[in-house]
């Protein structure tokens, strides 16, 4: 399990091909991992990785985030066509 996932949320899972030792994967450099997370929350786009002796930023892109409104704290619609304002 990718460890600094876990900064973002519960991380559920990985698919196939990041569960595979590093020597036998044949794409570039990322993982894809499943992570329950709290919408409401501030979504980050940079992660912090640090290692022994030193420490990188890596980016952090989002499948199937759903729509959050932060006028009702609704998921399913956007602030700018939330019911709740007119």
């Amino acid at each position: 399990m990718y460890t600094g996932a876990g900064s973002l949320g519960t991380p559920i899972g990985t698919d196939a091909i990041t569960t595979k030792p590093r020597i036998e994967r044949t794409f570039g450099q990322f993982v894809r991992v499943l992570i329950d997370m709290d919408v409401s929350q501030t979504i980050r786009h940079k992660l912090l990785v640090e290692r022994k002796g030193y420490a990188f930023f890596i980016d952090v892109e989002y499948e199937n985030l759903p729509d959050y409104c932060t006028n009702c704290k609704t998921v399913g619609h956007y602030l700018e066509i939330c019911k709740r304002l007119f």
